[in-house]
């Protein structure tokens, strides 16, 4: 399971990915090419993600993938 918010985001938003010790995060623009990538360590699952400034106004595609997880969503930044 992962839940991801607030969502619509200002670029700051949380992450929980159940049962995971580490993730990598991946965002992708709507054509498809990859905008940001990172591995973290998880808090008991969650991770704090601070991308004020990097990421434009607009749709992008989330993944996490961990262990057990892999997650795919919508992400708007506004």
């Amino acid at each position: 399971m992962v839940i991801v918010g607030p969502n619509p985001t200002d670029g700051q938003f949380n992450v929980f990915a159940q049962g995971e010790d580490e993730v990598s995060l991946y965002i992708y623009n709507t054509g498809g090419t990859q905008v940001f990538a990172k591995n973290y360590v998880t808090d008991n699952g969650n991770i704090e993600v601070d991308l004020q400034g990097t990421l434009s106004a607009g749709v992008y595609i989330l993944q996490v993938r961990g262990n057990e997880c892999n997650y795919s969503g919508k992400l708007v930044v506004k």
